[in-house]
């Protein structure tokens, strides 16, 4: 044996021994039983050492007499750990292991009154055949739905008939290409069958959905349900069986709805939704530092420059192919707006700042400033602006071919200086030129573009919200 398999064999002898001495004994080599002590008295379980042991929890099963409930597996195993501790490998602690075994039997006896609304019912069912996702909006006052159908998504876009004429497409698999909206309302137990489905129906319901699926005039059930407050969605793909019942597995579902994309935009947005920030600069670190924005929340951005999308800014711009000869404000709007989720508003500009008279105008006008133009005149007047006014802007830069990102609080909030210039090394001299261009192409890399924009986000969306990340801003220098 290696040393790797004679560690691996030490770890499990010594989980077992363990185990034993609290009264789960070992079966054979991959199977322990006994019981485990619980408010209601001790509890039978068994204990099954998968192969990928010690590197993932051991499967824990009730005795098969217990109810089923919540937070169990398919095959009945218990749900005690989730995936973001399997790091720390929590169940090699005996003491631990048998604490969680009993914990989960007080919780389920008692109705997981402390559950965290977790909205995995399709935990419960098999996996289906369906390779696509089926992707929901607003399901209300819906019953029959149909789908557009490409190759990897359903996508229900509105209601339908019952009839067999509303849809004769056919997916992949043979399944119609209809659907049925159901509301179980909060299972106390999960179903884990499609009768068990039918039998959180209204009679007339359940009739109506389970002959439409033993016809197959319906291929999919969208199962909504509630726990803890929340709604959930199973998605369900119906096939028939040669005896005539219905056999129902889950498909990856994920709704579409403007409500639910934008929780992933962070806690902020509904302050930002109130703010218009001002980007001078569309190049590529203008235009990441826009997306940022933009993928926040902000309400409404002014996106200004001069500047023309080139083939060779797409290495680096949020730009695409079709926007090369458009206006970089343009691009950078129509890439932000065509997105599903957008909630911002991006008024392009496509001409650049060189009147000093413009300036006090434009640190009033909006709630930030962001100066990404990388030209010293423009940094300069708006340095000297705001110094005057009492007004704040952000200055935003890579230098050194991106070995340097620079992100600056002007005027900074301590009264302290700005950080001194950083001093060039002339070990990162461009040396690229291309056509059409009389100034050396910068050799900066997209990844240190990304980190820019990042960081300017994060220090503008601070002043936004009264929240500054630093009183100065940031200098990263990776020389």
């Amino acid at each position: 044996m290696t040393d790797w398999a004679d560690s691996i064999g030490a770890t499990r002898s010594r989980f077992v021994e363990q185990l034993e001495q609290r009264g789960v004994i070992a079966q054979d080599y991959a199977t322990l039983s006994g019981s485990v002590p619980t408010a209601a008295g001790p509890q039978q379980v068994r204990v099954d050492l998968r192969d990928e042991f010690p590197f993932c929890a051991p499967k824990v099963y009730p005795s098969d007499n217990f109810p089923r409930s919540w937070h169990r597996e398919p095959d009945g195993a218990m749900c005690l750990y989730g995936e973001d501790r399997e790091e720390r490998l929590p169940w090699l602690d005996p003491d631990d292991l048998v604490a969680m075994i009993s914990r989960w039997f007080d919780e389920s006896a008692a109705g997981w009154p402390k559950d965290a609304p977790v909205l995995d019912l399709n935990a419960y069912f098999k996996r289906s055949d369906e390779p696509r996702l089926v992707v929901c909006g607003d399901l209300t006052g819906l019953t029959y739905v149909k789908f557009a159908a490409s190759k990897t998504a359903l996508t229900v876009t509105g209601p339908t008939t019952a009839s067999r004429r509303a849809n004769r497409q056919r997916s992949v698999k043979g399944r119609r290409q209809v659907g049925y909206v159901l509301d179980i309302t909060a299972p106390a137990e999960p179903p884990t069958t499609w009768t068990g489905i039918l039998s959180r129906l209204d009679e007339h319901t359940a009739r109506e959905v389970d002959s439409a699926a033993k016809s197959g005039n319906i291929g999919y059930a969208l199962v909504q349900y509630e726990r803890g407050g929340h709604q959930g969605l199973l998605a369900l793909a119906l096939t028939g069986t040669a005896d005539g019942e219905v056999d129902a597995r889950w498909a990856d579902v994920a709704s579409n709805q403007p409500a639910d994309l934008a929780l992933r935009a962070g806690t902020q947005q509904e302050v930002l939704r109130t703010k218009h920030v001002l980007v001078l600069g569309a190049g590529a670190l203008g235009s990441y530092v826009c997306d940022s924005l933009a993928r926040a929340g902000l309400g409404r951005l002014t996106v200004r420059d001069h500047g023309i999308v080139e083939p060779g800014n797409l290495v680096r711009h949020i730009a695409t192919d079709r926007h090369v000869g458009w206006p970089k404000p343009h691009a950078v709007k129509d890439v932000v707006e065509s997105r599903s989720y957008n909630r911002t508003e991006v008024r392009p500009i496509a001409d650049s700042l060189n009147n000093p008279r413009e300036v006090p105008d434009l640190l009033q006008a909006y709630d930030l400033v962001i100066d990404a133009t990388a030209s010293g005149p423009v940094t300069a007047m708006l340095k000297h602006a705001a110094e005057t006014l009492g007004e704040r802007f952000i200055s935003a830069c890579l230098q050194e071919n991106g070995a340097v990102v620079r992100v600056d609080v002007i005027p900074t909030l301590d009264g302290q200086a700005t950080p001194d210039p950083v001093t060039p090394s002339g070990a990162h001299a461009a040396v690229g030129y291309a056509t059409g261009c009389g100034d050396p192409v910068s050799l900066t890399p997209h990844y240190a573009v990304v980190e820019a924009g990042a960081l300017t986000a994060r220090h503008a969306i601070g002043l936004l919200l009264d929240e500054p990340v630093n009183a100065t801003g940031v200098v990263n220098d990776y020389r």
